[in-house]
């Protein structure tokens, strides 16, 4: 994980061996660039952002479904002074 100096905490949750929460807040007061891994077992996995609007499918590199290796490497820019949760689980039907 890198934070780039930036005031932002970050939370991981397993449950189980296929799902995780990942809680991160950003206190600054521009956008701070997360650079994120989390590791899970093989598999095609869906990724799901919770804000204050709701709950939002991610989309990582253009794809929806995304293998576990896509998972172990990607950045996100949150919001100044906003709190995110993610949802990592097993695609569905697969």
């Amino acid at each position: 994980m890198s934070l780039y100096g930036k005031r932002v905490d970050v939370t991981l949750l397993a449950k189980g061996d296929w799902e995780r929460f990942l809680l991160v807040i950003n206190w600054e007061k521009q956008p701070a660039p997360v650079d994120l891994s989390i590791a899970l077992p093989e598999g095609s996995y869906e990724l799901r952002m919770r804000d204050d609007a709701g709950w939002h499918k991610v989309s990582l590199q253009g794809k929806d479904t995304l293998p576990a290796k896509a998972l172990k490497s990607f950045r996100r820019l949150v919001p100044p002074l906003k709190g995110e949760v993610y949802c990592i689980r097993p695609a569905e039907g697969k």
